[in-house]
């Protein structure tokens, strides 16, 4: 107080002094040393106003020093070395931070701590001292993802670890950055190495699968998701006796996919397979009659059905799920792979209830509709590429085996007149009555132990030949009569008809030089008869004798 007093007195006294010389008009040595003074104590009262409201910057304090030595100041004068002290600290400190800034080695985050808690403290604002904390907070922000992230490793709950993406975009943003690496960034490495050898461990087990769809190995679960859906689909679907589910266009082939490009059938099952599914080329179905896998199987007698015996197994990818589950990061292959390990699981689950309710209708129709089931169950379990276990393919096996294996051979036919896969049955149609004639009736041939010994003592091409004739699958019949006892009147050809005759005559007309009996011979030549020239009212008929003259 008591200088400022005298302060006040000296300030007034100058003004009385300065209005003076103005008044007088006096110019004299004394009077520049006056007005030095005097711009001297204006210098002094802004900078104190600076100090006292903290307004320095490092312009300002360039310009009151360079205004200082203009005026003569003092170089002792308090206020002057007070700003030359500040200027010394500020250029120290903007050294310090710009070297830190500009270097490309790794940054000390005590080291910039400290520096930034410096300039916190000094009576300006340093430059560049936001810059450095944005330097700072990076750094901080990604310790603390990174310590966030190892300690949710150690989570009991699956839900709570870290996504692999997460750890490896933060090893992504630290190489980025440069500047600073996290504490546990080797621990984070490990964590990501981990996940990295699992899912080489699991592309190397898709492999396999990922032929068998002829895609890479990044779009097998995908592709084989969808089989799997439409395995569900078909076999929900024959499980109903064949009714529509929501999906109700028709699936043909191991692919289980609509019709498109060409088609080859089976010669026993009546399926129809996409040639490129089975391996096969559009000059190699010309003249060679095609038989499904399973057929194959079923024709050799074997009693275990080897197929799929080569696929990845159910169970080794629910292991690889387990061992993922253990690992600190969810690697992003885990949710498909669960995902498809579900619908696997419930698919799995369908085939075993309906395989343990077994058959108690014994009657042809549902040994039929069993086989078809079966048939589909298998076709669909091959086609998907992945096993579901042996001890469950031996079952279905041994099932068709034994709904097959009292069944007679025939051609199928449904109400709707399309001959679906695995329908076999006896046909016992009869032509209007103006068609009928007064010749003896021929029997049907009958797969019965007379029509058995006939096919034995029938010579055969080979002996493989006989062996295929003598094991044809067999499988449902529609409603159409079966009985042994009926038989097929035949009219005489009409004129177009003995015009196709003569056309097709080398169609369908047995040879005089294969030993078959006469009978026999009329039989066929009967069944050709009415494959030509369908009963008008009986079309259904018309359309399954097409699939037993095959």
């Amino acid at each position: 107080p008591e200088y400022s007093g005298r302060k006040k007195a000296f300030l007034a006294r100058l003004g009385e002094i300065e209005g003076a010389i103005q008044l007088h008009g006096l110019s004299t040595p004394e009077v520049d040393v006056f007005n030095r003074l005097r711009k001297v104590t204006g210098w002094s009262e802004r900078c104190a106003m600076k100090f006292k409201y903290n307004k320095l910057s490092s312009e300002f304090i360039d310009e009151l020093i360079a205004e200082a030595e203009g005026l003569g100041v003092d170089e002792k004068f308090d206020q002057l070395v007070r700003l030359q002290e500040i200027r010394e600290q500020d250029v120290e400190w903007v050294s310090a931070a710009t070297k830190i800034m500009q270097d490309r080695d790794p940054i000390d985050l005590r080291q910039v701590g400290k520096l930034l808690e410096k300039g916190r403290n000094m009576e300006i604002l340093p430059e560049g001292y936001d810059e450095l904390r944005n330097l700072q907070q990076k750094a901080l922000d990604l310790q603390a993802s990174a310590d966030k992230i190892v300690d949710l490793t150690e989570s009991n709950e699956l839900v709570q670890r870290p996504r692999y993406s997460e750890a490896v975009k933060l090893l992504k943003d630290t190489k980025s950055f440069g500047r600073f690496e996290p504490s546990n960034l080797d621990r984070l490495s490990e964590e990501i190495d981990k996940v990295d050898k699992w899912a080489a461990e699991m592309r190397h087990m898709l492999e396999p699968v990922a032929k068998h769809y002829a895609v890479s190995v990044d779009k097998v679960l995908e592709y084989a998701q969808s089989h799997l859906r439409r395995a569900i689909d078909a076999i929900t679907r024959e499980s109903n006796d064949g009714a529509k589910t929501d999906d109700s266009a028709a699936r043909y082939c191991i692919c289980l996919q609509p019709e498109h490009g060409l088609m080859v059938e089976c010669e026993h099952c009546r399926e129809w397979y996409h040639i490129g599914c089975v391996g096969l080329e559009t000059e190699d179905i010309d003249n060679r009659q095609f038989e499904c896998r399973i057929c194959t199987a079923a024709i050799t007698g074997t009693d275990r059905l080897t197929l799929m015996d080569d696929y990845l197994q159910l169970d080794q990818l629910e292991n690889s799920v387990t061992e993922c589950r253990k690992l600190g990061l969810i690697s992003p292959e885990l949710d498909p792979m669960v995902t498809f390990l579900l619908d696997a699981w419930a698919l799995t689950k369908t085939i075993k209830d309906f395989l343990a309710k077994g058959i108690t209708d014994q009657s042809e129709g549902a040994r039929a509709r069993r086989a078809v089931l079966l048939r589909t169950t298998l076709r669909a379990m091959f086609g998907l590429g992945i096993g579901f276990g042996q001890d469950l393919v031996d079952e279905l096996w041994r099932q068709l085996l034994a709904v097959t294996k009292e069944k007679q051979v025939a051609a199928p036919t449904t109400t709707t007149g399309v001959a679906p896969a695995d329908s076999m049955v006896q046909l016992t149609p009869s032509l209007p009555e103006q068609q009928q004639t007064n010749e003896p009736e021929q029997p049907m041939p009958q797969h019965s132990a007379q029509s058995e010994d006939r096919v034995q003592n029938t010579p055969i091409a080979s002996e493989a030949e006989a062996k295929r004739v003598a094991s044809v699958p067999e499988s449902a019949p529609a409603s159409v009569s079966s009985s042994a006892s009926a038989s097929v009147s035949i009219a005489p050809f009409s004129e177009a008809t003995q015009h196709k005759y003569a056309d097709n005559k080398q169609l369908y007309h047995i040879p005089n030089e294969m030993s078959v009996s006469e009978g026999f011979r009329k039989q066929l030549e009967n069944i050709a008869y009415l494959v030509l020239e369908p009963p008008s009212e009986e079309d259904d008929h018309g359309q399954g004798l097409v699939a037993a003259c095959d």
